[in-house]
């Protein structure tokens, strides 16, 4: 996964990959007539940019009392602790099913624009419960 934050437009044979699906935070259709409804990327860049262009509106942090989304390197970050440590408990089950799995997680957890505070609270609960968990993993070995 990049940690780049940016516009993501798929290749005109295949679309977005479901990995760079994943990482949206938004995903962006075009009503388009269904008996015809493929547009190439340079049609539907332009048509994007227009659309971009016509909003006229500003940037979240451009509006008083609205904290910016977190940065896109640091949610991912999180979003790697979450994957190891439900690696670590034995959530992936079965294994066929983890990269459907850890997609779901990925793609609920990147839509909902979490805020860098949110970030740090959640990765606090991760390392909250998996130091719980090694606590009750080392009671269990001196018994």
């Amino acid at each position: 996964y990049g940690a780049k934050a940016g516009i993501m437009f798929g290749p005109e044979a295949a679309g977005l990959s479901n990995d760079h699906v994943a990482l949206a935070d938004i995903i962006v259709t075009y009503p388009v007539n269904r008996a015809f409804s493929s547009l190439n990327l340079a049609q539907a860049v332009g048509v994007f940019c227009h659309a971009w262009g016509a909003r006229g509106e500003g940037r979240v942090d451009d509006f008083e009392g609205v904290e910016a989304p977190a940065k896109r390197e640091d949610l991912i970050r999180m979003l790697d602790h979450l994957e190891d440590e439900l690696h670590a408990s034995g959530f992936f089950h079965p294994q066929s099913k983890t990269q459907l799995m850890s997609q779901n997680i990925r793609n609920a957890f990147t839509r909902a624009q979490w805020t860098e505070q949110e970030v740090r609270t959640f990765r606090g609960a991760i390392k909250a419960l998996a130091r719980g968990r090694g606590r009750a993993l080392e009671k269990k070995a001196r018994k």
